[in-house]
């Protein structure tokens, strides 16, 4: 189900390949930046890796990443509460390239780019539940996904 935490941001986009990320939930790791030349892996980059693992993965599907972005982001799931703010930042980052870049993805492009994030580029086993669920999720309805199909309907729930 859709609940109102989430992860949100403040973005501009830059005239170079420059990411500038700040994170107001780890504010003592500062202002973490890097370039759309070198995406790899970086345990120094903390959670900035999982923006770095989707503009990656947005590549290597021929999807155009044209310039840098500054960004501000804030998530109000609390910590440890087993609402996966990876999923919730990885799909942010998805809306976020789509719009921006104008990609056209579409919810589920966005969920399977946040499973291939977190298997392929974090190293994290995990399914597909947290990220079609954060991308598809809907007021007043619930999510009936069928994960080893990827398939899904929506059936009406009010609390």
């Amino acid at each position: 189900c859709a609940i109102s935490q989430g992860t949100y941001a403040f973005v501009s986009k830059r005239e170079d390949n420059l990411f500038q990320a700040y994170s107001m939930n780890f504010e003592s790791l500062g202002l973490v930046s890097f370039s759309l030349d070198d995406l790899s892996f970086n345990p120094k980059h903390e959670w900035c890796n999982y923006i770095k693992g989707v503009l990656e993965t947005l590549q290597e599907q021929n999807h155009e990443i044209t310039c840098g972005l500054n960004l501000v982001v804030l998530g109000t799931l609390p910590n440890g509460s087993g609402l996966s703010s990876s999923a919730s930042l990885e799909v942010l980052m998805c809306k976020l390239c789509s719009d921006l870049y104008e990609l056209n993805l579409d919810p589920v492009q966005m969920a399977l780019i946040g499973k291939y994030v977190e298997n392929h580029y974090i190293g994290v086993n995990s399914g597909i539940m947290d990220q079609f669920a954060i991308a598809l999720g809907e007021k007043n309805k619930a999510l009936l996904l069928d994960c080893a199909l990827q398939k899904y309907q929506y059936i009406p729930l009010e609390l």
